[in-house]
């Protein structure tokens, strides 16, 4: 069954006391929870959002994956099971990544602007063949497009 994406967003509190600043994406705030803004939904946690919550990792330090990161890191919260979900790091390294000592290329190209995405080889950058732009994990393999996640 197909699954629609919506996108999260943090809610911050009171600064983070002496950040490394070398290793923070910015604000460097503390989050006390996450909002999704297109319903007003409020949990303390993002784990709270089901299948289909996209969020921006902003706590992996700057160039996690890539030597050339210019945003954190884009995640998807997919189905994997009956009543379980798995985050899918779109911007990271696929596990049969064809170029696994290249840290400039993207196993996934991102197209759009989330949560209206679509996950592909796509036309522009550079990308290894792995994965073909889906997704596989232990209880789903799917294709993002448009926003929607698809068996």
């Amino acid at each position: 069954m197909p699954t629609q994406c919506f996108l999260i967003e943090p809610i911050y509190g009171d600064p983070l006391p002496d950040p490394d600043t070398s290793k923070l994406w910015p604000p460097h705030r503390l989050i006390v929870g996450w909002t999704r803004p297109d319903t007003w939904e409020v949990h303390r946690h993002n784990r709270d959002f089901g299948a289909g919550a996209m969020f921006y990792a902003i706590w992996l330090p700057r160039n996690w994956t890539w030597e050339n990161e210019d945003r954190p890191h884009l995640h998807l919260r997919c189905p994997n099971g009956t009543g379980r979900t798995s985050d899918w790091d779109i911007d990271s390294r696929a596990s049969n990544c064809e170029l696994p000592h290249d840290n400039v290329h993207r196993c996934w190209v991102i197209e759009g602007t989330p949560p209206l995405i679509t996950v592909s080889k796509g036309r522009r950058g550079q990308s290894c063949r792995a994965g073909a732009g889906s997704i596989q994990l232990e209880h789903f393999h799917g294709m993002l497009r448009q926003g929607i996640l698809t068996p």
